[in-house]
């Protein structure tokens, strides 16, 4: 059954459904837009290579890469023609990524919505691939994983997650590895597929310029035939408990400026997803008031020549870790990341300043409302309600309501035993 949610704060409403299959699915009608986005996901991404295929009492393991190589696949449809050249000639474009944690297709148009959508539901729902045409794959997408590899800011990023984690498959690259690459097999495929890809394990958001009563009836009809049962899969991705043995590395490439990555692993804990969010946001305060450009450190350092550009910051999470990666590019890298070392690892005694979480306490809340106003960011902001299990709304000011207790406690997290550096430096003549 539809269900609808309103939000009087926001000003906002949108529909929702669970099929009888597992399936969920959003519909987020916006007045006055002219175009649709339309995404449709699995709980499946490079993070999963170790669980229990649907049918089997075992794990199985799978080569790392095997998710970002059946995105791949699936476009290839049961009559030899790419499913992206149909939505074309509907006037769709089409897109798809996989992350650590999932896989995406999405397309975006003005128009012809159902017919897109049928294309997309049909070509994520089957698999049409040959042994043959997954031995041509392995080349191409070797090839553009060589590619990003190359790229100094990616050396460091994974050379840091290296460091910090000695099992987590966070520790991969999403397109794998040159030998993982070629060890995937058609076996392995249909295997992830059809674990993964039910539809229990999935979810359909569809936000813009739509009549969701029409899409609600045509997606019901779409799957009335479907008999599958929801499931739960069991993943095994463990915690890492080991403490780290090496904490700095460093590679030499063809660069014009030195790569700094430094990362703290965050010890895991098994709360829920809208609180690992929360934790995240506080985290990103504390990061902001030492990095962000306005902050005296970044004025100091920028000032002294330290620097070339501004620092990227992030903190990101999964049911299995927890982690913060800080870049910069410097002339001088071994003295820009003592300096920052020194700067962050202090933040666990600076004192809470009222005014300033205030601030970006605002700044929170303004960035949300931003948000209605794109339609690919509420659907954004829906699949992280969805990967929380909470409704749209109710997740919003879950993680808009501040504990400055809990805000202060996580300084905890910048602890020198877990701080790590990556470094990547011009090749000595």
């Amino acid at each position: 059954m539809l269900k609808t949610f309103t939000s009087n704060r926001f000003q906002e409403s949108y529909h929702y459904l669970v099929l009888a299959n597992g399936l969920k699915v959003v519909l987020y009608p916006k007045e006055g837009y002219n175009s649709t986005y339309v995404i449709y996901s699995t709980n499946f991404g490079s993070d999963d290579i170790e669980f229990k295929a649907i049918g089997k009492d075992g794990f199985c393991r799978m080569p790392a890469g095997v998710a970002h190589f059946l995105e791949h696949k699936m476009f290839e449809t049961s009559d030899g023609t790419d499913a992206t050249e149909k939505l074309a000639a509907l006037g769709a474009d089409t897109n798809a990524f996989t992350s650590n944690t999932e896989t995406a297709y999405l397309f975006s148009t003005t128009g012809n919505v159902i017919e897109s959508l049928k294309i997309l539901l049909d070509f994520v729902g089957e698999c049409s691939y040959t042994e043959e045409s997954i031995e041509r794959e392995k080349d191409i997408i070797e090839q553009e994983r060589s590619m990003y590899a190359d790229i100094p800011n990616n050396v460091a990023k994974y050379n840091a997650l290296k460091l910090m984690y000695q099992e987590n498959s966070v520790r991969h690259d999403i397109a794998g590895t040159k030998k993982s690459i070629k060890q995937i097999t058609k076996y392995d495929l249909d295997t992830c597929y059809a674990t993964f890809y039910h539809p229990s394990n999935m979810k359909l958001v569809i936000v813009g310029k739509f009549d969701y009563q029409e899409v609600a009836k045509m997606i019901e009809d779409y799957f009335k035939d479907d008999e599958r049962i929801p499931y739960i899969i069991e993943r095994k991705n463990p915690i890492e408990i080991l403490p780290i043995k090496e904490h700095v590395k460093t590679v030499e490439m063809d660069v014009n400026i030195p790569i700094i990555s430094i990362g703290i692993r965050i010890n895991s804990s098994e709360i829920p997803y809208v609180e690992k969010e929360l934790k995240s946001t506080y985290i990103t305060y504390w990061l902001k008031e030492s990095l962000n450009i306005n902050s005296d450190f970044y004025q100091n350092v920028n000032n002294s020549g330290l620097i070339t550009g501004p620092f990227t910051y992030f903190v990101t999470f999964s049911d299995s870790y927890e982690y913060i990666m800080i870049t910069a590019s410097s002339k001088y890298p071994n003295q820009l990341c003592e300096l920052i070392k020194k700067e962050i690892l202090s933040i666990k005694d600076k004192p809470l300043d009222f005014e300033s979480i205030k601030r970006y306490e605002k700044s929170c809340v303004a960035s949300v409302i931003r948000s209605f106003n794109s339609i690919e960011a509420i659907s954004d902001l829906v699949n992280e309600a969805l990967d929380a299990n909470m409704p749209v709304y109710d997740y919003l000011e879950r993680v808009l309501k501040f504990d400055y207790n809990d805000l202060s406690d996580v300084r905890s997290v910048f602890d020198e035993r877990n701080l790590v550096v990556s470094k990547v430096v011009n090749i000595e003549k």
